[in-house]
């Protein structure tokens, strides 16, 4: 059975990306993983690695929106779940922090909050999340607080953005 070219040049392109992650190359990864996505736009875990490296370089907004493909092509994808969550909060909180290096005496100052939309979308997440915890006690959120249980992170995130 011969392995069509384009599922060659495809499955190249990914183990580029992962090769250009381990020496920092971001911009080369990105490239591979837009490469890879105009080749196979119907594959979750494109979507899903380009998410997570648009979080690292700071591009929330771009990292949300190829979370929300990733979960859109495959609904119960619990880590991209897992990393929409995170993103929406690091969002404001990266807001609200370049607003306080910035500081001036206008109101443009104030924290900005999650609008209500995003809001509602982080709790969906969060449903989800526990929703599918109930089915299946192997499914974690996966936020790293010294200290702190799974359940009470879930907790002070609902209490934050889900009154």
């Amino acid at each position: 059975m011969t392995i069509p070219k384009e599922d060659v040049q495809w499955t190249q392109l990914l183990e580029k990306a992962k090769n250009y992650l381990k020496h920092d190359d971001l911009s080369q990864a990105m490239q591979c993983y837009e490469n890879a996505i105009t080749m196979r736009p119907d594959i979750s875990d494109i979507y899903y690695s380009k998410g997570l490296l648009e979080f690292r370089i700071g591009h929330f907004d771009s990292a949300i929106k190829d979370l929300d493909v990733a979960i859109q092509l495959e609904p119960l994808y619990t880590e991209a779940i897992n990393e929409r969550i995170l993103a929406r909060i690091k969002k404001y909180a990266a807001l609200n922090s370049n607003k306080k290096k910035k500081h001036d005496d206008n109101r443009s100052d104030e924290d900005r909050e999650m609008p209500s939309d995003e809001k509602d979308k982080l709790c969906y997440d969060l449903d989800t999340i526990r929703h599918l915890q109930e089915q299946d006690h192997g499914i974690h959120l996966n936020l790293l607080v010294f200290g702190l249980t799974e359940s009470i992170i879930m907790q002070k995130i609902e209490k934050q953005y889900c009154k």
